[in-house]
């Protein structure tokens, strides 16, 4: 039987994780697992057009509009990669990479919408949290490397201050998943890569095993 394996790759603002998703899919690939890696919600919508999205995630009407989008454009990206994951051969581990997922928002936008667009969908926060069999927490690169922390990435609005308070919270909720993994910036990037690339392949076999 095909085995899925679906492990998100969070954290705060420039932490690493857009360039590690490449690196970690093809460390995977060479242990012979299948991969597929989904982008990231947010800036897929925010790289369409959204106008100051500093000023839109800082207010609160606004807010709510632009989260449950992106609530609802991650969710439709998970089920479409569930389903073109069929499409490997039964006997493979198809591993589900995703650059951030359903619950980021929280961290951004700490309004109870969030939780009401995802009991529209009969899901509940715990539900999104338990449906991961692992969580790469990738800490934002203002805390520990504030020499590699920048605000290029058009969807990134954050200040340094912000992305440690957003990077905190989301440790926070997620934490409590037993396949909560925190790579920190105690060594430098290439090693910070290391580290998750080693984490993601324990995951991955412990949960492929099960």
């Amino acid at each position: 039987m095909r085995k899925t394996v679906e492990i998100l790759l969070t954290g705060g603002s420039c932490a690493g994780k857009t360039t590690a998703l490449p690196l970690v899919s093809r460390s995977l690939r060479e242990h012979g697992l299948a991969v597929l890696t989904a982008p990231e919600a947010v800036t897929l919508l925010v790289s369409a057009g959204i106008p100051d999205i500093g000023g839109v995630s800082r207010t609160r009407g606004p807010a709510c509009v632009f989260q449950r989008e992106v609530l609802a454009t991650q969710t439709s990206l998970r089920e479409s990669f569930r389903r073109l994951a069929t499409l490997f051969p039964e006997e493979e581990v198809v591993v589900l990479l995703y650059d951030r997922g359903e619950l980021d928002g929280l961290a951004y936008h700490p309004h109870d919408c969030l939780a009401a667009a995802l009991a529209e969908t009969g899901r509940s926060i715990e539900d999104v949290i338990r449906s991961y069999d692992a969580i790469m927490h990738l800490v934002t690169a203002a805390d520990g490397a504030q020499n590699a922390f920048s605000s290029t990435n058009p969807a990134r609005w954050d200040t340094a201050e912000e992305a440690i308070a957003y990077d905190h919270v989301l440790q926070q909720i997620y934490g409590n998943h037993p396949g909560h993994t925190v790579i920190d910036n105690s060594t430098d990037f290439i090693g910070k890569m290391e580290r998750l690339v080693h984490a993601t392949i324990e995951a991955v076999e412990q949960s492929s095993s099960h």
